[in-house]
C-alpha cells in the first residue's frame, strides 16, 4: 500500500511556473519501487495546469487526458512542471490525485495544494521563488 510522505503546500507567482520535486511530492511503498508508483491526476486546478517537459517537450498532464498519468521517477528526474498563467486565478488552488502501486493497490483523493502569489509589477518576470525585473 502506498503513503504519500510528502505533501507539501508549493508557492509560486503569478503568471510563473515551478517544477514539481520530490522534497514537495512524494509516494513510497514497503514492497514496491518507490520510482514506478503511479500518480493518476483525478482533479484539476481551477487555475494554472500541470505539465510533462522532457528534452525541451511538454505535454499538459489533466484529469481529462489524454496525459493523465506520472511516475515517482517523473518527479524525482524533474520532468513535472506546474504552469500559472498571468490573469488567472491567484490564492491557494489544489490537484487532486490517486497513487498506485505495481500490483494495483491505490491510496484515493490525495491533495497538493499550491498558494499562487498575486504581483502586479510592470516589466516583473518570476519564475519559480525569484523574480528578474
Amino acid at each position: 500500500m502506498s503513503l504519500v510522505q510528502l505533501n507539501r503546500v508549493d508557492i509560486i507567482f503569478s503568471g510563473s511556473l515551478t517544477f514539481i520535486k520530490s522534497k514537495d511530492l512524494q509516494s513510497t511503498d514497503i514492497d514496491s519501487d518507490d520510482s514506478m508508483l503511479l500518480f493518476t491526476i483525478t482533479q484539476d486546478t481551477p487555475a494554472g495546469h500541470l505539465q510533462f517537459v522532457k528534452g525541451g517537450n511538454s505535454e499538459l498532464i489533466s484529469s481529462k487526458g489524454p496525459i493523465k498519468t506520472f511516475l515517482q521517477s517523473d518527479i524525482n528526474s524533474g520532468y513535472i512542471q506546474f504552469v500559472h498563467q498571468s490573469g488567472e486565478m491567484t490564492g491557494v488552488v489544489l490537484f487532486k490525485f490517486d497513487v498506485e502501486d505495481s500490483e494495483g493497490n491505490k491510496l484515493i483523493d490525495q491533495d497538493f495544494f499550491i498558494t499562487i502569489i498575486g504581483i502586479q509589477i510592470p516589466g516583473l518576470l518570476c519564475l519559480s521563488n525569484f523574480c528578474i525585473i
